[in-house]
């Protein structure tokens, strides 16, 4: 009786372990192939899973602009932390060029995404545009720029 109940404890961790293999590797590893293998790759096309990674991405920017906003300006930075500052900026400056394009894409090829982005990111376009254009997220371009672009910055001697 012990081994009977050992050996359905067995099949059932056996069970477990194949479909998180299944989910966490076999899955992602076949989708990725067959992403790679999308003919708008080689062709200069828009791919079709440029939709689709960015109706995933778009709740996680948005999420993160807004994160960003609300704190204000990055704390604990001087005006030489430019990395901190700029890179959320850039970031969101990216996902709006890209929004645009793919938008311009799914006009001229309804096939790409069954869904407008203008409509399904409408929050995540916000969001980022009101991160750009916030004034706390630029203190790495205020100031005089000779203090902070190095014309009146540390000296090097040369010899």
């Amino acid at each position: 009786m012990k081994t009977l109940q050992l050996k359905h404890w067995v099949y059932a961790n056996s069970a477990i372990m194949v479909a998180l293999s299944l989910y966490f590797f076999l899955i992602p590893a076949a989708l990725l192939v067959v992403d790679l293998n999308d003919p708008g790759l080689s062709s200069g096309q828009t791919p079709r899973f440029a939709c689709r990674w960015h109706r995933s991405l778009s709740p996680k920017d948005e999420r993160g602009a807004r994160e960003r906003v609300a704190t204000g300006p990055a704390p604990g930075l001087d005006d030489l932390g430019v990395a901190g500052t700029e890179w959320p900026v850039f970031g969101s400056v990216f996902y709006l060029w890209a929004t645009e394009a793919l938008q311009q894409a799914v006009e001229e090829d309804p096939s790409l995404s069954p869904r407008q982005l203008k409509d399904y990111a409408r929050d995540a376009i916000r969001a980022a545009t009101s991160l750009v254009v916030n004034p706390n997220q630029a203190t790495w371009v205020k100031g005089p720029a000779e203090i902070i672009w190095g014309t009146l910055g540390p000296q090097i001697d040369p010899g």
